[in-house]
């Protein structure tokens, strides 16, 4: 098995769905080492990390890396956060960390994905010395600056002495320091901005799955939960939503020793999946409903300010 090392960035609001991210990483990638960068976690939830670690014989490296702190230090006070967070740029320093600790590459995912299915495709780029790579972003609107290559940063391949080569994390700060008050996407701009004069690997999409359909979400080798969250419970479902939860399922019971195959689990969900058809038509239905009502709402306070 191929040895591949895993970046991932995370705060305490994250904390309780990092046992099955992980739990998919180990599971589909025995040979992982994980470098897990946190601002803050709860007690509990290290201890639920550690525990899936030494569930799977994993490799975890747990560091406390201070974000803020650290955009302080690089003159960047005031940059807006993500959703109320500032750990999305903890990618862009982690890089330049890794590598003064010798690590040569690393797989960065976010922390709303689930690895379906082993990665050995992908080892042939994560060899290279000179990869970045990325899918190309495929939701609208997101290219805003116009580079030729716009991949989305939820998961990238960095061969980290390529990156100090082109001064990867120097030009991200950069970019942040003049654009950020008129960036949609902060890091993600960042990072494709820092990228715009080489020529970036483009992987293929079921390496980063966005899409919910159920063609898109069986061909996953990634899934991606970018937008809805899955642990959501009442956000609409699909599925991609009983994909999650059959995995939550399945790593939850093996953690507790229960060794009941994925394909049963498989098997039993495509059942419930069958049964509950009516009943999640009729969710969505009242979903959308509401959604609509609450943007009429919004629409006409804001037609009265």
């Amino acid at each position: 098995m191929n040895k591949m090392n895993f970046l991932l960035a995370t705060n305490a609001k994250l904390g309780p769905i990092l046992p099955f991210v992980l739990s998919s990483i180990y599971d589909n990638q025995p040979a992982a080492s994980v470098y897990l960068y946190y601002s803050a976690l709860a007690e509990e939830d290290l201890k639920k990390i550690s525990s899936v670690a030494k569930t799977f014989n994993g490799e975890l490296n747990l560091i406390h890396f201070d974000i803020k702190q650290i955009l302080d230090q690089q003159g960047l006070k005031d940059i807006p956060a993500w959703f109320g967070s500032y750990d999305a740029y903890t990618r862009i320093f982690a890089i330049q960390d890794l590598y003064e600790k010798g690590i040569d590459k690393c797989i960065y995912v976010d922390c709303d994905v689930m690895i379906l299915k082993p990665l050995d495709e992908l080892f042939s780029i994560y060899s290279r010395t000179d990869a970045i790579a990325g899918v190309l972003d495929v939701m609208p609107d997101t290219n805003k600056f116009k580079t030729p290559y716009y991949l989305n940063s939820g998961v990238m391949i960095f061969a980290l002495d390529y990156c100090r080569k082109i001064k990867f994390p120097d030009k991200c700060v950069a970019f942040l320091k003049d654009y950020a008050d008129q960036s949609g996407f902060m890091d993600q701009d960042a990072i494709n901005n820092a990228i715009k004069d080489t020529v970036p690997i483009c992987l293929d999409p079921k390496f980063n799955n966005l899409l919910r359909d159920f063609e898109h979400v069986e061909n996953a080798v990634i899934m991606h939960y970018a937008g809805p969250k899955p642990w959501d419970f009442w956000r609409k479902w699909d599925h991609s939503k009983f994909v999650y939860y059959k995995l939550k399922l399945y790593y939850y019971l093996k953690s507790k020793g229960c060794n009941i195959s994925k394909e049963t689990l498989t098997r039993l969900f495509k059942v419930l999946e069958f049964v509950l058809h009516p009943l999640v038509l009729l969710l969505n239905w009242v979903h959308d409903v509401n959604f609509k009502r609450r943007m009429r709402r919004k629409a006409r306070r804001n037609a009265k300010k």
